[in-house]
């Protein structure tokens, strides 16, 4: 889809078609706001732009700071306000989500490739087979496992018991 609405630091998809705004439930855009009408506007999107337009509405639609009667068109950029809540139409590039996916992927490799060295629990071991502890491979581990057991259980030994 190429446009987009963007309202509360969220950018909503706008499907091809009327798109309503107001406080009703039944409008795409439900809006909590007084100075908002039931029905207030209608955001209407086609393949070539997408215009907005004012339903009848008391406090009326604003376009970039400017109050509109009917229908008018917006561009990318353009500030729409109804009542006093402001959205932003934002058009999307269609190059923008393949740039995003390989970024995506580029970004998904070096995590996968940083995660490597948390994933090999082995110590590094010297040309003489000897680990940086002094230790044989393998063997910090085992060491490492049963303090931990050892360090549990003293634990839940000492702990006194749960009051109620």
């Amino acid at each position: 889809m190429p446009f987009r609405l963007r309202y509360l630091a969220h950018d909503l998809e706008l499907p091809l078609g009327d798109f309503a705004v107001g406080r009703s439930a039944d409008c795409q855009l439900s809006v909590d706001d007084p100075l908002v009408s039931r029905r207030h506007a209608i955001i209407r999107v086609r393949r070539d732009g997408v215009s907005v337009e004012d339903l009848g509405s008391r406090n009326g639609v604003l376009v970039n700071g400017v109050r509109i009667e009917g229908v008018r068109e917006v561009a990318d950029g353009d500030r729409i306000q109804i009542g006093s809540q402001e959205m932003t139409l934002l058009r999307v590039d269609d190059l923008r989500p393949a740039q995003a996916r390989a970024e995506e992927r580029r970004a998904t490799q070096t995590l996968g490739a940083m995660n490597i060295g948390y994933v090999n629990l082995r110590p590094s071991t010297s040309v003489d087979g000897s680990t940086a502890s002094g230790d044989t491979p393998g063997r910090s581990m085992r060491s490492t496992h049963s303090n931990a057991s050892r360090l549990r259980r003293s634990v839940n030994s000492e702990s006194p018991p749960c009051a109620m």
